[in-house]
């Protein structure tokens, strides 16, 4: 088994033993727990739940396009070896962990989930997701784009509607970010297509779905709303 933890950030005690647990009590081949989001790690506060999920990996990628009980981080999971087999980390690109996540996912027979909360993730402001906007950002859009195609070619209704919301967040938040150095035509051209199937799909979060409908009705409360929002919830 492999997992991965950010130098910055910590894990509990219990960590690895409650992951493999996991993994092996309900015979899955990734095994993932809460996220616990804090400012310092003096802030941590660690959680436990004797609950396990078990999911089909066609579940498990709804879960995670929709960015409901876990995100698309590497990070709070555990995946057996063999589903690096054939499957690698992106070089040079930013959002990596996005660039394949769906994919190790398809390669699992089942996901479990405890929503217990052992993985400490520190926000600093000089990560890649609070940092200031810079070009490598674009990455996210290209591999949203590879999603997107994947599951058009897999025909799959529901987990084009998945990869469509997760595009969704990445592009409203991208416009948000960007400033005017850049060029988001083809980003905005693709917002203004397809932010009102996304405002009704009753999957998708929230916040996004109402981002969705602001951009198209109301652009100016779209940006004064946006620093309040809290983007890990």
């Amino acid at each position: 088994y492999v997992t991965f933890v950010d130098s910055d950030d910590a894990v509990a005690s219990n960590y690895v033993e409650r992951l493999i647990g996991v993994a092996l009590s309900s015979d899955v081949t990734i095994s993932i727990c809460d996220l616990v989001h804090c400012q310092q790690l003096d802030d941590v506060q660690y959680t436990l739940s004797e609950e396990n999920i078990i999911y089909s990996p066609r579940e498990a990628i709804e879960e995670l396009l929709y960015q409901r009980s876990f995100l698309v981080a590497a990070c709070g999971k555990m995946f057996h070896i063999s589903c690096f087999e054939q499957i690698r980390f992106p070089v040079g690109m930013l959002f990596e962990d996005s660039a394949i996540m769906y994919e190790l996912f398809e390669a699992a027979d089942k996901i479990g989930y405890q929503p217990s909360g052992l993985y400490a993730y520190v926000h600093r402001c000089d990560s890649i997701t609070t940092r200031p906007f810079s070009r490598k950002d674009l990455d996210i859009w290209t591999i949203c784009c590879q999603i997107e195609e994947h599951y058009e070619s897999c025909g799959v209704p529901d987990l084009i509607d998945a990869a469509k919301a997760y595009k969704m967040s990445a592009a409203l938040r991208l416009y948000l970010n960007a400033g005017n150095d850049f060029d988001l035509s083809e980003i905005e051209a693709w917002i203004k297509q397809n932010a009102l199937s996304v405002f009704q799909n009753k999957k998708a979060r929230r916040k996004n779905r109402i981002a969705s409908m602001l951009y198209l009705t109301c652009p100016s409360a779209l940006r004064r709303v946006y620093p309040y929002v809290n983007r890990w919830k």
